[in-house]
């Protein structure tokens, strides 16, 4: 049985990808907003919702 510091580190963790999973789409805004100055010519912005998800999903704790 988890000890209540893990329980709550776990929930904790959760919590920030709920958030990451709900916010997505202002996240990948503000990303494409900071990186597509830097692209370079023919270059296109990768989906940055789709990472923003992923990443996400590899905090998931459970």
């Amino acid at each position: 049985m988890p000890s209540k510091l893990v329980t709550d580190r776990q929930k904790s963790a959760n919590s920030v990808v709920a958030s990451g999973e709900a916010h997505a789409g202002r996240i990948a805004a503000a990303l494409e907003a900071l990186l597509s100055p830097h692209l370079r010519k023919g270059e296109k912005m990768p989906d940055l919702s789709l990472f923003t998800h992923i990443v996400a999903r590899d905090r998931e704790v459970g």
